[in-house]
């Protein structure tokens, strides 16, 4: 297809990126070098992070396991780790504070509490085994390792006496002390702030493994800047979209499904990051793939939008049961990670007509 954009769409940016627009441009210097950014680009993932607080009671995350937090309460309660982090563990900015474990509301927390102190959220992969394990916390030196049952589990009683780091268990008091922290407060005290430790946008904000695929994983960080940009990037992009295709009046507001792991830029970047900028709700799935339940929670939470694999899609649209399922809500869908093939998309597409001008 012709990606020279129409005179329409060509209209459309120039005016976005106007004087005085949501993503007017400038001229920045970033390490060193002069480059083009946006103006209004959040400086840290804490400005995302205290930006949200205008979302207040309205949905952020939504899990299989029953668990909703609102963005206020998410906000409460990160601000609350943040202090824990900060007082019991001494996180300080430029600290590496290791999360391993499985998609959980507890890696989310932690993430934005770890970031907001402008140490480094270091996403280990879930799927390593001890071997793997041992080699990521030597490679990262964390002062911290916040770690699922089942992820620690992994490493003998001997390995993790051998750790050179403190070890913080996601277990069913982490989220209960937090909890007990808000309770004992009351309504006369103000809820805990968050941290006001300075933060630069060229700041190591995210630490994320390779695959490995030629040797050892190795970690690719990521600033705040990177990040912000990021963000930036996703909106603008929507905002063009929305402007060519205006959304009907009535349109529901997004709601994204994540089945992508929070150590990969798809589950973190692209969902928890992006979802919480954009005042979006977010449902995530728990443990391994199940198309069966995809297809409930699209239903239930009424999905806008999801991000997939050819594998995912091929065994959601292929299930047995899935034109009993109620998919009018999606609006937006894409896929990557390998080629999603022609027939695939096709046969997608029969299933939910309306995003046929998005996918």
């Amino acid at each position: 297809a012709d990606a020279t954009p129409t005179p329409d769409l060509a209209a459309i940016e120039a005016h976005l990126t106007g004087p005085g627009q949501p993503f007017e441009l400038e001229q920045a210097t970033i390490f060193g070098h002069q480059v083009t950014a946006f103006k209004h680009r959040p400086r840290s993932l804490r400005d995302v992070l205290q930006r949200s607080a205008a979302f207040g009671h309205a949905d952020y995350m939504v899990w299989q396991d029953g668990r909703r937090y609102t963005y206020a309460e998410h906000l409460t309660l990160v601000a609350n780790l943040a202090a824990n982090l900060q007082a019991i563990h001494g996180i300080k900015p430029g600290d590496r504070v290791a999360i391993l474990a499985a998609n959980c509301p507890e890696w989310v927390l932690s993430f934005w509490a770890v970031t907001s102190l402008g140490a480094v959220a270091v996403g280990l992969n879930a799927w390593w085994t001890a071997d793997e394990i041992l080699y990521g916390i030597a490679d990262c030196q964390p002062a911290l390792l916040v770690a699922d049952e089942k992820r620690l589990a992994r490493l003998s009683a001997e390995q993790l006496a051998g750790l050179s780091c403190w070890v913080l268990p996601i277990d069913s008091d982490f989220e209960a002390a937090l909890r007990d922290t808000i309770a004992e407060s009351t309504d006369e005290q103000a809820p805990r702030a968050l941290p006001t430790t300075p933060i630069t946008e060229d700041m190591p904000a995210v630490m994320l493994y390779t695959s490995g695929t030629t040797g050892r994983p190795k970690a690719a960080v990521h600033t705040h800047g990177n990040v912000g940009s990021l963000l930036m990037v996703s909106f603008f992009h929507g905002a063009r979209l929305m402007a060519l295709h205006p959304p009907a009046p009535d349109s529901a507001p997004n709601c994204i499904l994540v089945t992508s792991p929070l150590f990969h830029v798809s589950g973190l970047h692209c969902a928890a990051v992006t979802g919480l900028g954009g005042g979006a709700k977010t449902v995530w799935t728990v443990g391994g793939f199940e198309p069966l339940r995809v297809l409930e929670l699209i239903e239930e939470e009424r999905v806008t939008g999801w991000g997939y694999t050819a594998t995912m899609l091929h065994r959601v649209v292929n299930h047995p049961r899935v034109r009993k399922f109620d998919l009018s809500s999606l609006r937006m869908m894409g896929g990557g990670g390998s080629p999603i093939p022609a027939p695939l998309q096709d046969q997608a597409l029969e299933l939910v007509p309306q995003v046929r001008e998005t996918m």
